[in-house]
């Protein structure tokens, strides 16, 4: 991992996790990574190697043999060719072959990835790169277990147009195995990252296609994190690859140490549904400072209702992270639990203002007062933070009068 930021290091109870070398910077990067691995949905709105929209675009190329590949420009076409977990010709064989009827998208999505991961398995038997690869792959947190969903079906379809398309005589190596389709489904679920498209007319966003990344893998979920990830996936100026990467940037201001955390979900999600996709998803239960406030409340006093909490102070609030520890509220001994109070402050700075965006605010280079949602781009200077500050504090002394 290139990176003076940030260092792997073992968390009691969470495994691996990064953690900050230095003193960070907020807006500072800690961390740019490529993809070991990324699959885009099969909906052709999307370039089947770097994701970018189509839309627009009038040098698109598809793939003539399968069909079931566009690409935004020749240069990705020649790319995804040459890359073995990209629409090498092997990729491309199986996907020719491959039965899908009766599945849903989001199991065809899984199938597709399967056939990608399972080809960069197979080159690694005798590509030096696929070989480092592979071994980044690999060394993702997940394995089948019994409450895996069952993969029976993918593996048998897989199966069949693996051995259809003659790819372990072609590639020189073997498919994969029922345990191994089980295990990539595991990784898959518990590291992939959703890559969300452009908003739709509605405001409505989907997910491009999914993307594994041997670095970005190890930053551990909290509700109340201290990055946030960004991308270029349609930047016109960053040419593919390099517009796949993910880069995470510091919310606020951290100390030599601290532990680097990002939410696996929108911040505004409420504690019900934040402990059921929890559970669901990633097989635990988060105990962080701000799930265990809201264990706390009402079942009716949502997190994402920014302006119904009784008590909240404006005065020094510009930067949450300066009073982190003074806004922690009482606690049993051992036990850290964020202040309401705190909680609310940090969802008015950082969960973007627009309606339906739901983005998070990053600040936009170190140091910056200048915040800019890493969903809908829209800017919000320090001052307007403050304003809307006081007006939510206007309406909860309304309120409570």
């Amino acid at each position: 991992m290139q990176t003076d930021a940030a260092v792997v290091v073992d968390i009691p109870g969470r495994g691996k996790g990064l953690k900050a070398a230095r003193k960070i910077t907020s807006g500072e990067s800690i961390l740019s990574d490529l993809p070991i691995l990324i699959a885009p949905n099969d909906d052709g709105e999307f370039c089947s190697a770097c994701l970018r929209t189509l839309a627009g675009r009038n040098d698109t190329v598809a793939c003539r043999d399968c069909g079931q590949a566009t690409f935004c420009s020749s240069n990705c076409e020649r790319l995804a060719r040459q890359d073995p977990a990209g629409h090498s010709p092997a990729v491309c064989r199986v996907l020719a072959r491959l039965d899908t009827h009766g599945l849903s998208a989001e199991s065809i999505a899984t199938l597709h990835f399967l056939v990608q991961a399972q080809a960069l398995f197979m080159a690694s038997a005798h590509e030096d790169t696929a070989r480092g690869r592979w071994a980044a792959f690999a060394g993702l947190t997940g394995a089948a277990d019994s409450k895996a969903r069952d993969s029976s079906d993918l593996f048998r379809r897989l199966s069949t147009a693996t051995f259809s398309a003659q790819l372990p005589h072609m590639a020189g190596g073997r498919p994969f195995t029922p345990e191994e389709v089980a295990d990539a489904v595991a990784k898959e679920e518990l590291n992939g990252y959703g890559i969300m498209a452009p908003s739709g007319p509605e405001g409505e966003r989907n997910i491009r296609g999914t993307a594994l990344y041997p670095n970005a893998s190890l930053i551990n979920h909290e509700c109340l994190p201290n990055v946030a990830r960004t991308d270029n996936f349609d930047a016109p100026d960053v040419q593919a690859p390099n517009n796949t990467a993910v880069h995470f940037k510091a919310l606020h201001d951290l100390p030599a140490g601290e532990e680097f955390t990002q939410s696996y979900f929108p911040l505004h999600v409420s504690y019900p549904m934040r402990q059921q996709r929890c559970q669901e998803q990633y097989g635990f239960k988060c105990s962080c400072p701000r799930c265990k406030e809201e264990s706390t409340w009402p079942e009716d006093d949502e997190a994402d209702d920014l302006g119904e909490e009784d008590t909240m102070e404006t005065e020094g609030e510009a930067e949450p992270a300066a009073r982190e520890a003074e806004m922690m509220g009482d606690a049993e001994e051992g036990e850290e639990r964020a202040d309401a109070g705190y909680i609310q402050v940090f969802l008015l700075k950082y969960v973007c203002p627009q309606a339906d965006c739901f983005g998070t605010l990053v600040p936009t280079q170190p140091g910056s007062s200048v915040q800019e949602c890493n969903m809908c781009g829209c800017q919000r200077t320090e001052a307007q933070f403050l304003a809307d500050l006081e007006a939510a504090h206007s309406q909860d002394t309304m309120a409570a009068a």
